[in-house]
């Protein structure tokens, strides 16, 4: 059964996962949901409704696709496969690449009926793709982890092996804007995902969390802290990326002994952010 040439009704009854009745049905409260601000998907939706969880009703479309049931928690996802989605295919249609085989990509998918979603895959896969079911929670999880964050960019400068912020030129602009034009460094790139992340989810905070085996970040969240899902390679890092935020706020970047206390003007989407930045000596 192959997704792209039936209708969903069809495919949801053929998989026994509704009926007629409950399909219309189903449908008309989801979309009522979604206007009143609700981010569920159709399946998602369905599948509360039918009264299993995301896992089991998607094993069963899987099933009925003959499509396979992807555990993304237990792989480890090679950048070489990453990087034949882009991010934003990646998050826009919310995917995942998971592993090639015979030389056949298999991408994870929560909503194989997702408008566009096929022809964007297959004109950026550049060959033959297959596809998989995995819970919109587990790949939401596996794109912070492999694509969120300055994930493309720690994984590049690591294969560098930067561990001092002499390896680094740590350009600075006078223009703070969080945008494209200001990315040309890897350490310019990941400091502004940061804070731009950090305006997207309100945080009042953003702590930057030295320890013996790895540098933590987290964003205060309603009086929460929420850490960052981060790749592991960020402790090699932490010099420059520190270097940066003192340049950035003023600081002098030679001072490690003793507190200090900057600033950082920014703008995001024209809207003027005034950061104030803190740092303190510790034993990592």
């Amino acid at each position: 059964m192959a997704a792209p040439f039936l209708s969903i009704k069809t495919i949801l009854q053929e998989a026994e996962l509704v009926s007629q009745d409950q399909f219309e049905t189903w449908t008309q409260q989801w979309r009522t949901a979604v206007e009143g601000g609700s981010e569920d998907t159709m399946l998602e939706f369905f599948s509360r409704e039918k009264g299993v969880t995301d896992e089991q009703f998607l094993k069963q479309l899987a099933d009925a696709l003959k499509w396979p049931f992807v555990d993304l928690q237990s792989l480890s996802i090679a950048s070489e496969i990453r990087s034949r989605i882009s991010t934003k295919v990646a998050f826009q249609y919310g995917i995942m690449p998971a592993f090639e085989e015979d030389g056949v990509l298999l991408i994870a998918v929560s909503n194989p009926f997702t408008a566009g979603m096929l022809n964007a895959v297959q004109y950026e896969a550049s060959g033959p793709v297959r596809y998989g079911l995995a819970t919109a929670v587990e790949i939401d999880k596996a794109l912070k982890k492999y694509y969120g964050v300055g994930a493309e960019t720690i994984d590049e400068l690591a294969q560098d092996e930067v561990d001092d912020d002499d390896d680094l030129e740590l350009m600075f602009s006078d223009d703070k804007e969080i945008a494209e034009g200001d990315q040309e460094a890897s350490i310019i790139k990941f400091v502004n995902q940061v804070i731009w992340q950090a305006y997207r989810s309100r945080a009042t905070d953003i702590h930057f969390e030295p320890h013996e085996d790895e540098l933590q970040i987290r964003h205060r969240i309603d009086g929460i802290l929420h850490q960052m899902s981060l790749p592991p390679a960020l402790k090699k890092l932490q010099a420059a990326l520190i270097s940066r935020i003192k340049v950035m706020s003023g600081m002098n970047i030679a001072e490690k002994r003793l507190p200090q206390d900057g600033r950082i003007n920014v703008r995001i989407k024209g809207e003027e952010i005034d950061i104030r930045v803190s740092t303190v000596p510790t034993v990592y």
